[in-house]
């Protein structure tokens, strides 16, 4: 069968459910961030697509340059498009539209990252407490978190959706990810909503 036998619309249906089907849903929690990931960062995109259509170039391209002007959204846009072109095996050319990278004049390099003990330092300083306006018990979080994206890599975002901070998860397809605090857990595995990684 061929991709344009198929409406947009249709395609997403299957794409949804499949979307849903490989993520992690093993509790109501994950299920309903399954289903807002989804909608917030896939559907919110799609929906401007021509649903009663056959999936066409005119029809991507029309929502490509729907977001031309967006810097984050352009490049957010053309990663969707790939996915659902993957799913449908609909062999469209993205290389016109790859997103142009800005030059950075602060991106750091290995001479001007902090050193380890300017990290330490930065570390330490967090013992005094915030004015965040929630509360002077604060700190604690965000010398923790500070402490997360200083050892192990992680984004922000990534240190608050930790899954397996204190108890092992059983992903879809068996594997068990073993609390990330266990002492036994050396290859640091984390999984934290819709990613899964590992830390070495």
């Amino acid at each position: 069968m061929s991709p344009q036998d198929k409406s947009i619309g249709a395609w997403l249906g299957e794409f949804e459910r499949h979307f849903l089907a490989t993520a992690p849903q093993a509790t109501p929690l994950e299920q309903q961030r399954a289903t807002k990931n989804w909608r917030k960062h896939y559907w919110n995109f799609y929906r401007w697509l021509p649903l009663e259509q056959p999936l066409n170039d005119r029809a991507i391209e029309g929502l490509i340059y729907r977001y031309r002007d967006m810097a984050y959204s352009y490049s957010t846009v053309i990663t969707r498009l790939k996915a659902l072109c993957a799913f449908c095996e609909y062999d469209f050319k993205f290389d016109p539209y790859r997103p142009r990278k800005k030059s950075n004049a602060n991106h750091l390099t290995r001479d001007t990252a902090p050193s380890d003990d300017a990290i330490v330092e930065a570390y330490h300083r967090f013992s005094s407490p915030i004015k965040t306006g929630k509360g002077e018990g604060y700190w604690e979080v965000y010398r923790w978190m500070f402490g997360m994206m200083a050892t192990y890599g992680l984004r922000d975002h990534e240190t608050l959706h930790i899954i397996n901070l204190t108890q092992e998860i059983k992903l879809n397809d068996g594997t068990i990810i073993p609390p990330f605090v266990d002492n036994n857990n050396d290859l640091k595995n984390y999984c934290s909503w819709r990613k899964h990684k590992n830390r070495y």
